[in-house]
C-alpha cells in the first residue's frame, strides 16, 4: 500500500496502520491554520474516517477560535477518536484545558506515553473496518 502522508511548512500528517499521526511543527495554531489542517486532512483521506494521534511537540500556542473550530463538528469530521500525546507540563495543561473547555463530540484522551495512546486508539479502528464492510469495500 502506498504511503499516505502530507508534509507542509506547519504540520505533518501520515496514516500508519489505520491511525492518522499528526505532528504540528514549531509555532502556533490560529483559526486560519486550523482550517488549513482540517482541509488538508479531509483532502488527504478522501472522506475516510480514522482515529487520530496528535503530537503537540513544538506547539507554542493555540488560539481560542482555533480550539473551538478544531473541536467542532467540522473540525472533527473524519476523526473517530483523538489521542493527545503530551511530553511536557505545558502540553499536559494545554491538552487538559482543550478537552475540558471545548468538549469535542468524539472520544478524546490525553496520554504521556505513545504506546498507551496507540493502544487506546486501536479500539476505534474497528469502527472504520465496519464502515468498509458495510459499504462493500474490500478489507
Amino acid at each position: 500500500m502506498p504511503k499516505i502522508a502530507s508534509d507542509t511548512d506547519y504540520f505533518y500528517l501520515e496514516l500508519k496502520e489505520g491511525i492518522i499521526h499528526f505532528q504540528h511543527k514549531p509555532g502556533t495554531i490560529d483559526l486560519t491554520m486550523a482550517k488549513k489542517i482540517v482541509e488538508e486532512r479531509l483532502r488527504l483521506f478522501n472522506g475516510r474516517s480514522y482515529p487520530l494521534l496528535i503530537t503537540g511537540e513544538g506547539l507554542a500556542d493555540i488560539s481560542k477560535d482555533a480550539r473551538l473550530y478544531l473541536s467542532s463538528d467540522k473540525g472533527t469530521e473524519g476523526i473517530l477518536a483523538g489521542a493527545l500525546l503530551s511530553n511536557s507540563v505545558f502540553e499536559t495543561f494545554l491538552g487538559n484545558f482543550i478537552i475540558q473547555v471545548t468538549r469535542p463530540g468524539i472520544p478524546v484522551r490525553l496520554f504521556m506515553e505513545k504506546w498507551k495512546a496507540l493502544e487506546w486508539l486501536e479500539q476505534f479502528k474497528t469502527v472504520n473496518l465496519k464502515q468498509k464492510i458495510s459499504c462493500g469495500s474490500e478489507v
